[in-house]
């Protein structure tokens, strides 16, 4: 029931529009005329579609039943794969692998199967072949092998089993397991069954646990190293052994350290480290430096030839065509023997340096040069004597055919000779000194033929001194002849016990049988003279009975003869 009277009155107004709002009656319709008939358009129903798919998949059904009826063929089987290692994880057969680093490739590495394990390492197998591209600062190789070993982050690649590398300079290397360390480029190869083998053009190379330093392009023989330079029609073998060995190919040298023995032709050479320099020619030996008790013998020692050299230090050249020694150069405590005449003994010298020319045959010594404490040693002489002469400098020459034939010695020349005593003849103990000292010498410089002392000379002996400007000393006739330098120079002189004598020229006999002096003589008779009790060595003879013998006795002639056999001494001229 409304209790608003506004409200109902409302809600019949809005009635009552709605009630006015009725349509009016419709107006009757004017027909229009009728126009022609027309072909209807045709339209598919659903039922003639579902009539066409039905045919169409009754067409296919047949077809497939048509096909099954058909011979059967037999399905492929699948490869199966036969396992080598049940640890591996997985087997992969024809496989690559291609590392990079900074965007290039590091090594390349094909096998015919790979194995992976839990750990991430990779074992190839049934043949491997790792290659190394090369680079601006790296030659490239190859290395082939049964198989291979990547460890899991790729930096190592271990290849066994007939290892071969080939670099692309030349090298070849033939091992039993080869190991390349990619980031530091170093190719680490050890054979359990035997020695490592190299080879390049001309040259042989073998050792154990060897190393080749990709970046630095050499090969580094651990232990057991041994070298050979290959000879043939026109050049010499060398054969280097060492303990240890450096092949720095790129460079141009080698190093062998821990005792080396080389063998060249008839020579044997020794050190404790050896350094070889090659020319352009990979196997040109320029030069060879020895270093610590270093050692050169021949084999095949030969007259007038080299027996040995020792030096703490040698540097061998030699001549790069025949590749045969020509020149050796000795440093610290240096010495040199040689053969004698039929083979014997011949001459030793030492000294501080030496510089040593060796005849194309590597036999002869033509040219010698010895400084600083030079000291020769001749071989025992026929008679027993022993001769012995030191200098500051020694130069010895000579030719290809004949080795030395001439010496001599600078500065501060001293001559010794000394013979014992036997039941025929008396000691001997004889000292010449000068400046120079020039001699002919026998084959191996086994003897002096005649010995020329020059300048400032002094001889001595038990009994009797000499001076004079110079002395020929002719060694096998035992003659020395005592000489003045002309007008400017000093007379020579000779002291006995008994006499004093001074002339240009003196000309004694070593055994005391005669004494010469010519070109206008003084002499001195001395107080207290033998009086009849003369000795070989005296030149005094008898005083004369008019004169006192304890005064000195002055006497002047153009030449004087000391007759030793008969003890008489004799003035001519001007007496």
């Amino acid at each position: 029931m409304d209790r608003n009277p506004n409200q109902r009155d409302g809600r019949r107004r809005t009635i009552e529009s709605q009630t006015r709002a009725v349509r009016a009656p419709r107006a009757p319709a004017v027909r229009e005329p009728a126009r022609p008939p027309t072909r209807p358009y045709w339209r598919p129903r659903w039922q003639a579609v579902a009539r066409l798919v039905l045919a169409i998949g009754l067409v296919g059904f047949g077809t497939v039943v048509f096909l099954s009826v058909q011979e059967r063929v037999e399905p492929v089987a699948a490869r199966v794969i036969d396992r080598l290692d049940p640890d591996a994880v997985m087997e992969i057969t024809g496989y690559e692998l291609v590392p990079t680093a900074g965007g290039e490739e590091n090594f390349a590495l094909e096998a015919t199967r790979q194995l992976t394990y839990a750990d991430g390492s990779v074992r190839f197998v049934d043949g491997v072949e790792l290659s190394v591209t090369e680079r601006p600062d790296r030659e490239s190789f190859v290395v082939t092998g049964t198989e291979a070993r990547v460890d899991a982050a790729q930096t190592d690649v271990t290849i066994s089993g007939d290892v071969q590398l080939t670099v692309s300079d030349g090298l070849g290397v033939r091992t039993g397991m080869l190991v390349y360390a990619t980031g530091q480029g170093l190719v680490t190869m050890h054979d359990d069954t035997g020695p490592t083998t190299l080879t390049r053009a001309g040259l042989e190379a073998s050792g154990r646990h060897v190393v080749y330093d990709r970046d630095r392009a050499i090969v580094i023989l651990r232990e057991a190293a041994t070298v050979l330079l290959i000879g043939d029609d026109d050049r010499a073998a060398v054969d280097i052994r060492s303990d240890r060995a450096t092949l720095a190919h790129a460079d141009g040298y080698m190093h062998f350290a821990g005792g080396t023995e080389i063998l060249t032709g008839p020579m044997v050479l020794e050190s404790e480290d050896t350094t070889a320099h090659f020319g352009e020619e990979e196997t040109a030996l320029e030069r060879l430096e020895l270093r610590g008790h270093a050692r050169i013998r021949s084999t095949e020692p030969t007259a007038g030839g080299l027996r040995e050299m020792r030096a703490a230090e040698m540097t061998l050249e030699f001549e790069t065509t025949a590749r045969v020694l020509e020149r050796a150069i000795l440093a610290g405590a240096s010495t040199i023997e040689l053969v004698g005449s039929a083979g014997a003994r011949g001459a030793r010298i030492e000294a501080a340096t030496m510089d040593v020319t060796l005849a194309p045959d590597g036999g002869n010594v033509t040219e010698l040069v010895a400084r600083d404490g030079v000291r020769l040693e001749l071989p025992a002489a026929p008679n027993g004597s022993r001769q012995e002469i030191r200098a500051v400098m020694l130069t010895g020459t000579g030719t290809a055919v004949t080795g030395l034939t001439t010496v001599r010695f600078d500065q501060h020349v001293e001559y010794r000779e000394q013979r014992t005593a036997t039941p025929t003849s008396a000691a001997v103990s004889r000292v010449i000194r000068a400046e120079r000292l020039v001699s002919g010498v026998e084959a191996g410089l086994s003897a002096l033929v005649e010995a020329r002392f020059l300048g400032d000379v002094w001889f001595e002996e038990e009994t009797r001194q000499a001076t004079a400007d110079t002395a020929v000393y002719d060694i096998a006739g035992g003659r020395v002849t005592l000489a003045s330098a002309g007008d400017a120079g000093r007379v020579a002189s000779l002291t006995d016990a008994n006499s004093n004598i001074w002339a240009p020229t003196i000309e004694l006999a070593l055994d005391g049988s005669t004494i010469e002096a010519s070109g206008g003589v003084t002499s001195v008779l001395m107080p207290g003279g033998s009086g009849g009790d003369d000795t070989a060595d005296s030149t005094s003879g008898k005083m004369p009975a008019l004169l006192d013998t304890d005064q000195e006795v002055l006497v002047s002639a153009d030449t004087l003869r000391y007759d030793g056999d008969a003890g008489q001494t004799t003035y001519t001229g001007q007496a």
